[in-house]
């Protein structure tokens, strides 16, 4: 059988294949290992493309290529096991005919509609090379045609072609075999059939979302496990899809909605669509906070949330590689221009934007769209933050009462499902709404004066609201003064219960129940009456004993004369705590200065005693 070579009949030069620098060209594309799968998405792509004139006749399969690995059998196991070689992509497409060889050989071609011109390219950064079989017609006749494409071979130079007999005529056919996949990239490739499948209906399911289109098989070379991706989708999604069309300034788009069963994702996503594929994936919580990033968007918790954008804009502004799309950079606010004297000023240039949207205005009117169509299970989210409000401000936190319906007011502050300290936090920033809100009407009460008659009148009301509002912050100052005092009783309380393994079962040790007044061996130098932080600590437990000893000039606890600060004496003995000149000594005469109180702790039923020590019943 005659073979022909046809790389002489297609271009100028057969040893540059591709017409520029063809390494060149590779090395500019961006390829990040994470997106790996994306190389064969590029062939499932011209799969697609190749049998789009057959409808329902199209036929895709992507086979799963494993070979044995050789170091099984240094791993202590019988079983044979198996290492992933790479992907082979059969359709019944028009095939390699001269045209498509002639613009698979160019870069950056614009044959397709939907096409870059730079997909295969994605290939060599992702395996070592690609060989390419297809069997097609052309001018009445049936060929057969095969090449390897690779770095090595600076794209195509040695593609063959052979005409097949029309007596054994087979059906046009095309296989593409992605081989050897670098081993950067093994760990971020899919290499199981669910997975595999799961990832191709989420980047092509707009493929699968019209009534008749071709099918897509996803099968492993080993086990022969098999799975239909148009009956995935018909699982997973099924008729849940509708469509919504919307414009951003003049800018025409399509919101597609779809309920999805968690079975290939538990995400609830918004996915920005070139050609009707998946370029960039976000959290619907990104946008609505109220959405969790996996949370169940149905009354029965049965179904997440996915919506894919498709619009003539996007397609226009995707990167080559289909990862990024190019928006228009959000406008920043202007900055004061420094003075400049009238010789110097130079007017600034105008600055020319493209005719475009931003991402952040496509999102804003996304994010509308989502929340209409998702208004059920927002309110109840909203209703859930409201008794997880209500409740930690009933019960726990009863001073947080008078700010918990301006907490209300802004539930955006939380997530969808907030914890305590999230609930804790919303309510301190709505205390401190009130108390920014109090101090404007404090000025306004003050700077604004009368204008016309009925000022007065809008100065009382404007009273009635500082009034209210102050009112608020006393309860909260109140509740959180009798709460703290509370929790302090009831630890000292708890302290006092008996202890297992204490030999005195009726009573705790004289250190725990002091170090809860002040801490043992320190000095109010060393720790001063101040907020609490890493290195401080607060004195306000000397209040159980009387308020008046917070307010001292000297506090010593377990630390003997000898020690403390302008105390002229060699005595190692000391007491538990000592207070110079406290508010009150011997008597309650505030200006009965000079003064010293004296605190012991005592054990009741202690017999231990030592010599020095006095035993107090």
């Amino acid at each position: 059988m005659p073979v022909v070579t046809i790389c002489a009949d297609l271009v100028e030069d057969d040893a540059v294949s591709f017409g520029l620098d063809f390494v060149g060209r590779l090395r500019k594309v961006k390829a990040p290992v994470s997106t790996s799968n994306r190389a064969l998405y590029e062939a499932v792509a011209n799969s697609f493309d190749s049998t789009s004139s057959l409808k329902d006749k199209g036929r895709i399969t992507v086979r799963i290529l494993r070979k044995p690995d050789d170091t099984s059998v240094f791993k202590g196991t019988d079983a044979q096991s198996y290492i992933l070689e790479g992907y082979e992509i059969e359709d019944n497409g028009i095939g390699f005919t001269d045209d498509n060889l002639r613009y698979f050989k160019e870069s950056d071609t614009r044959n397709k509609p939907s096409g870059k011109g730079v997909g295969r390219l994605l290939w060599l950064h992702v395996f070592d090379w690609a060989e390419v079989t297809s069997i097609y017609d052309q001018d009445g006749s049936q060929w057969e045609r095969s090449f390897t494409f690779s770095e090595a071979n600076n794209g195509i130079n040695d593609a063959e072609t052979k005409p097949t007999k029309l007596t054994n005529r087979k059906a046009t056919q095309t296989k593409v075999r992605l081989l050897r996949p670098k081993s950067n990239r093994i760990a971020a490739l899919a290499t199981d059939v669910k997975s595999l499948a799961s990832h191709l209906l989420e980047h092509f399911l707009l493929f699968f979302t019209a009534l008749k289109g071709p099918s897509l098989v996803v099968i492993d070379s080993v086990t022969s496990e098999t799975q239909d991706v148009g009956n995935l989708f018909k699982e997973v999604i099924g008729d849940r899809h509708s469509e919504e069309p919307f414009n951003v300034k003049g800018l025409a788009f399509v919101l597609h909605h779809l309920m999805v069963k968690p079975t290939t994702t538990r995400k609830n996503t918004v996915n920005l669509c070139a050609n009707r594929r998946v370029v960039t994936t976000e959290l619907v919580s990104s946008l609505i906070q109220d959405v969790g990033n996996a949370t169940a968007v149905t009354v029965d918790k049965s179904l997440r949330y996915q919506a894919y954008i498709t619009g003539d804009y996007l397609d226009e502004i995707a990167d080559d590689e289909r990862t990024g799309l190019k928006f228009l950079a959000d406008t920043e606010p202007e900055e004061e221009e420094p003075e400049t004297s009238l010789l110097t000023e130079i007017p600034p240039m105008p600055v020319v934007q493209d005719q475009g949207i931003t991402k952040s205005e496509l999102f804003e009117k996304i994010a509308d769209l989502i929340r209409m169509k998702l208004n059920t299970h927002l309110e109840g989210v909203r209703r859930q933050k409201e008794e997880k409000l209500e409740k930690f401000a009933q019960q726990d936190q009863p001073q947080f009462r008078p700010y918990l319906e301006r907490a209300k007011q802004h539930l955006g502050r939380l997530k969808a499902r907030p914890n305590q300290k999230a609930i804790e936090l919303a309510l301190y920033e709505a205390r401190i709404d009130g108390r920014t809100e109090m101090n404007n009407l404090i000025d306004r009460i003050i700077t604004e004066s009368p204008a016309h008659e009925q000022v007065e009148d809008a100065r009382k009301r404007l009273v009635e609201d500082f009034t209210k509002e102050a009112n608020r912050a006393n309860v909260y100052a109140l509740a959180e003064y009798v709460c703290l005092r509370k929790a302090v009783i009831s630890v000292l309380k708890a302290l006092q219960q008996k202890k297992d393994g204490d030999a005195d079962k009726n009573n705790v040790y004289e250190s725990v129940i002091h170090n809860l007044f002040f801490p043992r061996f320190q000095t109010s130098d060393r720790i001063p009456a101040s907020h609490a932080s890493e290195t401080r600590r607060e004195i306000a437990h000397l209040w159980l004993l009387d308020e008046r000893l917070v307010f001292h000039r000297l506090l010593a606890s377990d630390v003997p004369p000898s020690k403390i600060r302008g105390f002229l004496s060699n005595d190692d003995n000391s007491t538990d705590i000592v207070v110079f000149d406290p508010a009150f000594s011997a008597s309650d005469d505030l200006a009965d200065l000079g003064s010293i109180s004296i605190i012991e702790f005592k054990r009741p039923g202690r017999n231990n005693y030592g010599l020095a020590q006095k035993r107090i019943p």
